[in-house]
């Protein structure tokens, strides 16, 4: 699915008393709230070590860090990068060697020992939604909490931005947001939908439904 279809189902169910034109922010927000809700996305990426290298850039949108390990061989022991420091320290003179260890720190994953040699490592993950798509990762058992999410993230803007046309006090502010609920009930349905819609992906989570994307970093 596309952003663009995604914008064809909600003017459709907007219907011409509140129309639109993009939906692109409002998509954003709510595929990496969905994302963030359970692990639905998960991914296998592969680092190709360098000879000396200890540290390499994480997946892109990590979440989570499953397992990390040789391709063929061993799985990395996660630890901190406290620990790393500590075997620099403790082996000054180590000619490296093929890692089995690793840490996760400021968007760096570090191996070591240091690799010796090349080594596949794959890294496996849980992620969240890029901000940045062509196609949405979500397949279309989503669809529904999707529509659901940029339909209420729309009449959340449209509310937000009634609430800071001027500095409001908060009796106004709150004035203007029971008349707005009042005119618009469908903007709570909407939300109420969403989180119902998620309820439900969160119980196939169990079911061992979440999509694996396979990348090279």
């Amino acid at each position: 699915m596309t952003s663009d279809e995604v914008l064809r189902v909600v003017i459709e169910r907007l219907g011409s008393g509140m129309p639109v034109v993009d939906v692109s922010t409002e998509l954003a927000g709510v595929l990496v709230d969905l994302s963030g809700r359970a692990d639905f996305l998960t991914a296998v990426d592969t680092v190709e070590t360098v000879v000396g290298q200890a540290a390499y850039d994480a997946p892109e949108d990590l979440k989570s860090v499953y397992e990390v390990a040789i391709d063929g061989g061993a799985v990395l022991e996660q630890k901190s990068y406290r620990d790393y420091l500590k075997y620099l320290e403790d082996n000054s003179d180590a000619a490296g060697g093929e890692p089995d260890s690793y840490a996760l720190r400021h968007e760096k994953i570090t191996l070591w020992p240091v690799p010796d040699a090349v080594y596949t490592v794959n890294v496996d993950s849980s992620i969240y939604h890029p901000g940045t798509f062509t196609d949405i990762l979500f397949g279309a058992e989503f669809n529904e909490a999707i529509y659901e999410g940029v339909l209420a993230a729309v009449y959340a803007g449209k509310l937000n931005r009634q609430l800071t046309l001027s500095e409001r006090s908060l009796a106004e502010r709150e004035e203007i947001t029971l008349k707005f609920y009042e005119r618009y009930p469908q903007a709570k349905l909407h939300r109420e939908r969403y989180e119902q819609e998620i309820d439900k992906l969160v119980g196939n989570v169990e079911a061992d439904a979440a999509i694996v994307a396979y990348r090279d970093i």
